[in-house]
């Protein structure tokens, strides 16, 4: 095995290593090794795209309950501000319009994605 490879034992659920055998036995791979190097390089290139990732990591979770921590302390100290029927619904008419023109620029490739 050349110096810059590393040999790692890893785990996975059933359900993961049953789709990872079907790719090799369809001959779209080699091997398990393959399939899940593929797999890994997709994640970086998503990462180096800035593409969030599919789900939470540990610290982005833990940053996510720090975030909702903070708002619970800013509540029970009072710092917020009370909205009448009247006012959310200007508030989310705002954030509808700034959505549909959002998507609207999405839609006509103005922006990326």
């Amino acid at each position: 095995m050349p110096a810059s490879i590393e040999e790692l034992s890893i785990a996975m659920p059933l359900q993961m290593a049953r789709f990872v055998r079907k790719k090799v036995s369809a001959g779209l791979f080699n091997d398990p090794s393959e399939v899940v190097r593929d797999a890994l390089r997709r994640v970086m290139e998503q990462e180096a795209r800035g593409e969030p990732p599919p789900s939470l990591t540990p610290s982005e979770l833990s940053k996510a309950k720090r975030g909702l921590q903070n708002g619970i302390k800013d509540l029970e100290e009072g710092r917020y501000t009370e909205f009448t029927e009247e006012g959310l619904q200007e508030f989310f008419a705002g954030v509808s319009a700034r959505g549909r023109k959002r998507l609207g620029a999405l839609e006509s490739g103005r922006v990326k994605r």
